[in-house]
């Protein structure tokens, strides 16, 4: 039987999965992280942790998945003294249309700290509105949303190393010029 797995970061690969299918499909994926070296590289180019692989992460930044759920290639540290995390999350789902078979199906994420929590104002707008109203503007490759008062999560269809390092640059050169009293709430 033929699987496809659909890496957001880029990658898409098809193999053969035998009849014990989960535990296959799972090294199969394995193998397709360890062989993607880009984030391992990068994180260490830029002295930031990573974690190839990291099992513990179900149910911290979502509910738990009503099947298999992955997280690899996560990323964290400090960004121009921002906190951030950036990672792949997976989950083995079914087709859209189908009745049969399942496939893994990844989602990129980057998560901002921010210094503090922002004003209940603030977070009733779109992130989108909040910035402008603070005379600034997020960057394109992500969509924004808030994650309660002091967390800015995006998700990208495609991240890449160039794409999360401008996002980051981005977003914390912004956020370490806002005033502090921003942060106060």
């Amino acid at each position: 039987m033929r699987r496809d797995v659909y890496f957001r970061f880029g990658l898409m690969r098809t193999y053969c999965v035998p009849a014990e299918g989960n535990r296959m499909e799972l090294d199969g994926v394995r193998r397709q992280v360890h062989a993607d070296t880009r984030w391992r590289e990068w994180a260490a180019a830029h002295g930031l942790s990573y974690r190839e692989d990291a099992p513990d992460l179900v149910g911290v930044w979502f509910p738990p998945f009503d099947g298999m759920e992955r997280y690899v290639h996560v990323m964290g540290g400090q960004w121009n003294t921002v906190g951030f995390w950036a990672f792949s999350r997976g989950t083995w789902n079914r087709p859209l249309g189908s009745d049969s078979g399942h496939t893994w199906i990844f989602h990129d994420f980057v998560f901002v700290k921010l210094p503090g929590a922002l004003a209940p104002e603030i977070v009733a707008m779109s992130p989108s509105e909040g910035f402008a109203l603070l005379g600034g503007r997020l960057p394109s490759g992500f969509d924004f949303s808030y994650r309660g008062f002091d967390w800015l999560e995006g998700i990208s269809p495609r991240m890449s190393p160039q794409l999360l390092e401008g996002v980051l640059e981005n977003l914390t050169l912004q956020i370490n010029a806002a005033p502090p009293s921003l942060w106060q709430h």
